[in-house]
């Protein structure tokens, strides 16, 4: 019976210690339940804070979006004013001229629009202070004439032109924006024949430049293919898809470029003598690389009385040891603008909205048009309404 005894105590033993065993296991259970349970209740409480932030930010934005539109009436009725005062001085048979000592050349510091708490800074470019990239469709040099076949007669030669056929507009025009643009590629030493390939971008053939122009047969061989647009560039930055166009280089050629609409070689926008800058206009001289320095009084004087002709912008340029300007000046250049870029930034809360709109100056009898719209967050460091009177040489901007 002992013998019995002894032997029973074990097991019980045992069943002790498996209960205890399963306590524990429960408990930890529980313990990871817990701290499961407490990890998803952070991440919910997580999404549902980045959830009300981002419906916050959206209507901010919304907001901001209006106030740029509401922005960009105002510089249409600020444009729309100018147009009309330019009007009544052409009926008065006054010189009317575009400059940056007008009404749309200063609008003040950033004002806060009625009591929404939104700050709206608004400036007005003249486009015409830059050079057009679509001017570029004028191609590199003129069309070739068409010779004279060798089996025709002396008898049936035909007579040469009249000199008022000579003169005709329908006949392709000099080609001039071609060494403007080769001008300006030297000066920021970046390799001039680069400009072939711009001219194959905006050109309506499919016919490369010599052998640094690029087509289609270049595009589409690239390891993410496209074609060439062989049409007017809608933005400035739509040059990043054309041969050979580095970030460096379009940092460099972005503050002296832009892109404005032309129908066809004999539709060119100007430069604006009254807006451009000394860099831009030093591109104009005969002696490159032009020593803009010496334009920094004739840019003084400008400020103080503003360029009635292109005529008396000529006495000046000449008069400052330019060299004189470049032969086809008198058709690429202007002291009247039609293009405009008008520039808001709204600032709400800790959203900031920018937009900036083209706009179009087209006539007297007609309103403002707005062309195009480019929206994004974040504000650009704006350029004072004096930047482009102190340039003196080309610097790069990101």
């Amino acid at each position: 019976m002992a013998h019995d005894v002894e032997m029973s105590q074990p097991p019980l033993l045992i069943t002790k210690l498996g209960r205890y065993s399963q306590r524990g296991v429960a408990l930890i259970s529980i313990l990871l339940l817990l701290t499961l349970l407490a990890t998803l209740a952070i991440y919910a409480a997580e999404d549902q804070d980045l959830a009300i932030r981002r419906a916050a930010n959206l209507g901010l934005a919304e907001q901001g979006y209006q106030v740029n539109l509401s922005g960009e009436q105002w510089v249409v009725k600020v444009l729309e004013k100018d147009q009309q005062d330019d009007f009544i001085k052409t009926a008065q048979q006054q010189p009317a001229v575009d400059h940056a000592g007008e009404i749309w050349g200063n609008l003040g510091p950033p004002v806060e629009v009625g009591e929404t708490g939104t700050l709206l800074l608004m400036l007005i470019e003249d486009l015409h202070s830059k050079l057009n990239l679509n001017n570029l469709l004028q191609g590199k040099r003129p069309a070739r004439q068409e010779t004279q076949p060798s089996n025709v007669s002396e008898e049936n030669t035909p007579e040469p032109a009249a000199p008022e056929e000579a003169n005709n507009p329908d006949r392709p025009p000099k080609v001039l924006w071609y060494q403007i643009f080769e001008n300006l590629f030297a000066t920021l030493e970046i390799n001039p024949e680069m400009v072939n390939s711009l001219i194959d971008w905006v050109d309506r053939d499919s016919d490369p430049i010599g052998t640094t122009g690029a087509e289609d047969f270049y595009y589409t061989g690239l390891e993410l293919p496209y074609r060439a647009a062989n049409q007017n560039m809608a933005a400035a930055a739509e040059m990043v898809q054309v041969k050979e166009m580095t970030p460096a280089i379009m940092a460099k050629l972005l503050p002296f470029v832009t892109a404005l609409p032309v129908e066809n070689a004999n539709d060119l926008t100007r430069i604006n003598v009254n807006t451009a800058s000394a860099a831009v206009l030093g591109l104009f001289a005969v002696n490159q690389p032009a020593d803009v320095a010496t334009l920094d009084q004739l840019i003084a004087n400008r400020t103080q009385e503003p360029f009635e002709s292109i005529q008396d912008f000529e006495s000046a340029f000449a008069a400052a040891g330019t060299g004189g300007l470049v032969e086809g000046w008198q058709d690429m250049l202007s002291v009247t603008s039609e293009y405009y870029a008008g520039r808001s930034c709204a600032e709400s809360g800790r959203v900031k909205f920018s937009m900036s709109s083209l706009l179009h100056k087209v006539n007297e009898k007609e309103n403002v048009k707005v062309l195009q719209r480019e929206r994004y967050f974040g504000c650009p460091a704006f350029p004072k309404p004096s930047d482009s009177e102190e340039v003196s040489t080309p610097q790069t901007n990101a």
